[in-house]
């Protein structure tokens, strides 16, 4: 009997050990990926271009870190602040980070389907829901009237222009709804689809939109913690600022 709880004390003791480990690890992981992230901020500043077809002077400077690097998402008085990727899959960058350093943050990144220079109908950019104030925790907090009143207008440039991205929806979901679609058959089936996205809103917004104009979608887990099929939309309209 001794015997037993003695391995049992040992096996216990074992866990303990592990559990600290990966969560000592996990910290300085964090911290080191907030670092290089901080950085790369200090380097973007935003610049007007010189002609629509150049590659805009600030992400001439980011190509040379890593040419994936396509646009970049802030919010300002948040912590939305993070480039945009872009692989060859949707997978690229899910677990790591602008600089290819693995990370359980991953990137802020657009889908590989979209056209960076010719903004299809509707764009998707993804990212994690951490619960830790990084990434796209913020999206979560756009389900609240309050909050989206007070952060309308997102700030978004590419490697090709300068946006303002409209908030007009936001919603919970799930992987089932296509929400990701990006191009659309007809102007009518793109209006259906904004329609749709309006219906779904737990927020109200008077953002005019129609089929001529484009969209933005923002896409992350619904729970930070757990793996589900759940997500957080939140959708606006793209204006270019010239």
């Amino acid at each position: 009997m001794i015997k037993i709880v003695r391995i049992i004390q040992i096996v216990l003791i074992a866990v303990i050990l592990v559990f600290s480990y990966q969560l000592f690890k996990t910290y300085f992981e964090d911290k080191a990926s907030a670092k290089r992230y901080e950085n790369l901020q200090q380097q973007f500043k935003s610049e007007s271009m010189s002609n629509k077809n150049e590659v805009r002077p600030q992400f001439s400077k980011l190509e040379s870190i890593n040419k994936d690097i396509v646009g970049w998402i802030q919010l300002n008085g948040t912590s939305l602040n993070y480039p945009v990727l872009q692989g060859k899959t949707n997978h690229d960058y899910l677990r790591k980070d602008f600089d290819h350093e693995k990370t359980r943050k991953g990137s802020i990144f657009m889908d590989y389907r979209n056209s960076i220079k010719t903004p299809n109908a509707n764009t998707i950019i993804y990212g994690h829901h951490m619960g830790d104030n990084t990434m796209f925790n913020v999206l979560e907090k756009y389900l609240k009237q309050s909050y989206f009143d007070q952060h309308k207008d997102i700030q978004y440039d590419t490697k090709y222009g300068k946006y303002q991205l409209e908030v007009f929806s936001a919603y919970r979901t799930t992987t089932k709804d296509n929400y990701i679609q990006t191009d659309f058959k007809t102007p009518s089936e793109f209006q259906q689809f904004i329609n749709n996205t309006k219906n779904k809103s737990e927020i109200q917004s008077k953002v005019q939109i129609n089929a001529q104009d484009k969209v933005v979608t923002l896409s992350t887990c619904e729970d930070a913690y757990n793996q589900t099929s759940g997500r957080i939309v939140v959708v606006a309209k793209l204006v270019k600022i010239n």
